[in-house]
């Protein structure tokens, strides 16, 4: 018979939880798609919580003696610094890159998570130097050469047909646009030979010109609003002229709410808004 965690008594919880760290040799997680393993994970949580603001003198309310005990065993199977470290440190050295958030594997992704996390606590100082020296050698991985990443920018054009974007859900693509964004300002300063024919073939992958720069933009948008009193919108449906104008009215509002509109940018912004 299933039981249901949240309607069990203080002491059988624990029993619960050290029975499940017991047959898993783990911890509850607190994402599973089993709802008391979840329930579980918060029970801890709570608990270990309440005994830290007690030991740091902010609370009157502790916890009784079994507690304390339980959750000492419970708190074996916790996974040390050590074993992240060394988890992640036998991936990289296996695949010689560190894991992507944006993996297909669910054991990468897994993997990712560890890396963001000890480098939080590298960033706060919160390592030993045993740790920290490890940690340097998985840092070594992350640090991808730029004709690597040249080639692997040029991939992506080939397999897409167009360069990558900065403003996306997809991890790789934002990284790989912003990258692109980065190399337009210092190819000529920084870039290799090599470097440079690459990014040439780049660029052949480029978006063709605008038919309006940005002061002409403004005057058509105007014009727009004036004759048709709504927003241009950028849907399929409609003609390449207002897909344009739908595109540049969004990007307008959101430099608008970010202040990064110059003076007369922000009095047409305004007279633009007020035919709609």
């Amino acid at each position: 018979m299933k039981i249901n965690f949240k309607k069990l008594p203080t002491r059988e919880k624990y029993k619960a939880v050290m029975e499940f760290c017991q047959t898993r040799k783990k911890l509850p997680y607190y994402k599973s798609r089993i709802i008391n393993e979840r329930k579980m994970r918060g029970f801890l949580i709570n608990k270990w919580n309440k005994l830290k603001r007690f030991e740091a003198k902010k609370s009157e309310f502790g916890l009784e003696e079994y507690e304390i005990e339980c959750l000492k065993i419970i708190g074996e199977y916790k996974e040390s610094i050590l074993d992240k470290l060394d988890e992640v440190l036998n991936f990289c050295t296996k695949t010689k890159r560190t894991p992507r958030y944006n993996a297909i594997s669910n054991n990468e992704k897994s993997m990712a998570k560890k890396m963001f996390s000890l480098k939080h606590l590298e960033a706060s100082g919160k390592m030993t130097e045993e740790e920290l020296t490890i940690m340097k050698k998985i840092n070594e991985y992350a640090r991808e050469p730029r004709i690597d990443k040249m080639k692997r920018l040029l991939e992506f054009c080939k397999a897409n047909k167009r360069t990558p974007k900065q403003h996306v859900e997809d991890e790789n693509e934002k990284r790989l646009g912003e990258f692109l964004s980065i190399a337009k300002m210092v190819h000529t300063e920084k870039f290799t030979k090599e470097e440079n024919a690459i990014f040439s073939k780049v660029l052949k992958y480029s978006p063709k010109p605008r038919k309006y720069n940005r002061k002409e933009l403004f005057t058509e948008l105007l014009k727009f609003v004036i004759a048709n009193k709504k927003i241009p919108k950028n849907s399929k449906f409609n003609t390449k002229e207002e897909k344009e104008l739908g595109k540049f009215y969004l990007k307008l509002r959101w430099l608008n709410a970010k202040e990064q509109l110059n003076e007369e940018e922000k009095i047409l912004f305004t007279e633009i808004n007020s035919y709609i």
